[in-house]
């Protein structure tokens, strides 16, 4: 290719590679919209419509217990990666929880907060020969601590944690909607009132 940027049959590089571009398609291909990675709108979903279909399923998947406690299914995504059996993830992490807590003189008062949870069955002891049995997939937690507050330590879990070359649980599921995004909208109309009445749900992420 010379300075001008022509090649040495007269062609220039752009029309090479337009040439290029041509020949691994039929010449009807050109008009679609496709071959330029753009789709028409029915056949990809927007943003709102795949929050719709959440929310739809949260109603749908809702139900309460025996105990009175509400349970919802997750909302996996129809096509998504395969959970890796992450529990060496898992291993290394506890082990360097344990760590931190031991140093911190935290260890026994984060350890009551999961037996608590066992206790008011929000969580589950799993046995040995079930892990065996079956693959499984884990979830990560460390401490997080918050002095001036009614709970000084809460366990934290990483839905992100996974294997090199497979899916976490945050890739397998639908985001749904961000209602943080309401917050501003709902402290004005908190404000319009006379009265204002607030309330706080005790654990509703472990729940």
């Amino acid at each position: 290719m010379d300075y001008n940027g022509e090649n040495g049959e007269g062609c220039s590089a752009s029309e090479v590679l337009l040439l290029l571009h041509v020949s691994d398609l039929r010449i009807c291909d050109l008009w679609s919209l496709d071959s330029l990675g753009i789709k028409e709108p029915s056949i990809s979903q927007s943003k709102s419509e795949i929050e719709e279909v959440v929310k739809d399923h949260f109603v749908r998947s809702l139900r309460r217990d025996d105990e009175g406690r509400y349970q919802v299914s997750l909302p996996w995504l129809e096509v998504h990666p395969e959970l890796s059996d992450n529990r060496n993830i898992a291993e290394r992490r506890l082990k360097s929880c344990v760590r931190s807590l031991q140093k911190r003189n935290c260890l026994q008062e984060y350890e009551n907060i999961f037996k608590e949870w066992v206790s008011e069955k929000i969580i589950e002891s799993v046995e040995p020969e079930e892990l065996a049995r079956e693959k499984g997939h884990f979830l990560p937690h460390r401490p997080v601590f918050k002095e001036n507050s009614t709970t000084r330590i809460r366990p934290v879990f990483d839905a992100s944690a996974k294997e090199r070359n497979s899916g976490s649980l945050n890739d397998c599921i639908e985001k749904g909607p961000n209602y943080l995004e309401l917050i501003p909208k709902l402290l004005s109309r908190f404000r319009q009132g006379k009265y204002g009445v607030i309330s706080d749900i005790r654990r509703a992420f472990s729940k």
